[in-house]
């Protein structure tokens, strides 16, 4: 089946928001250490994060960056005519926060945002109502949209449950999937390789209809 539409995790897939947190730890324990030299800063940091995220300016997102390819798979998409979409768990502020700063906006077609669904009422991923909803957005069926995530529960999990195509998982570490999770349909390194599995997807497809 030819792909009508992509689907993808934000947080480490689209962008590398481990390092960027990384930072935001660094440089608020620098601050906490001129503030308050006497006391732990790491105690001070975890009782001040839920503060510390709503200031209008996080050094998080400063870092934050599309990863390596990213731009050239959407621009690959679009001439595709394959629709996407972002769909990531989390706090609207922080996740919008985080959308805006690295530019994916203005790159696709649809972002939802765990913790807004939520606030209407409906579940996050793994839930299969915020894939569906996916689909409606862009007008496909289950069957004829994939997912990309680095999550086995939230985006693998979440993806085969809710009957879509395909659920490609990013892992890194190489790391094996254990039988308590659902199985991916693909595994890559790095979302730079997925354009190569799509291709050959589509190739297939159309030798199946030229045949």
């Amino acid at each position: 089946m030819r792909p009508k539409a992509v689907f993808f995790d934000f947080d480490d897939t689209l962008v590398l928001t481990k390092k960027a947190d990384e930072v935001a730890f660094l440089k608020t324990q620098e601050l906490a250490k001129e503030v308050r030299p006497d006391v732990d800063t790491a105690q001070l940091i975890n009782d001040f994060t839920s503060r510390f995220t709503a200031l209008p300016w996080d050094p998080a997102n400063s870092h934050l960056h599309l990863e390596r390819g990213v731009e050239d798979l959407i621009d690959w998409l679009k001439v595709e005519g394959i629709a996407i979409v972002v769909i990531t768990n989390g706090h609207p502020d922080v996740q919008r926060g985080k959308l805006a700063a690295a530019g994916i906006e203005k790159f696709v077609t649809h972002i939802l945002v765990g913790g807004e669904e939520i606030q209407q009422g409906r579940p996050e991923k793994p839930a299969a109502s915020i894939f569906h909803r996916a689909c409606s957005l862009v007008g496909c069926q289950p069957h004829e949209a994939w997912h990309v995530g680095d999550n086995l529960y939230s985006d693998i999990r979440g993806a085969i449950g809710a009957g879509l195509a395909a659920a490609v998982w990013i892992n890194p570490q190489g790391r094996a999937a254990s039988e308590q999770h659902a199985q991916p349909t693909h595994t890559i390194a790095h979302i730079s390789e997925l354009q190569d599995i799509l291709v050959a997807e589509l190739q297939a497809f159309s030798t199946q209809t030229e045949g």
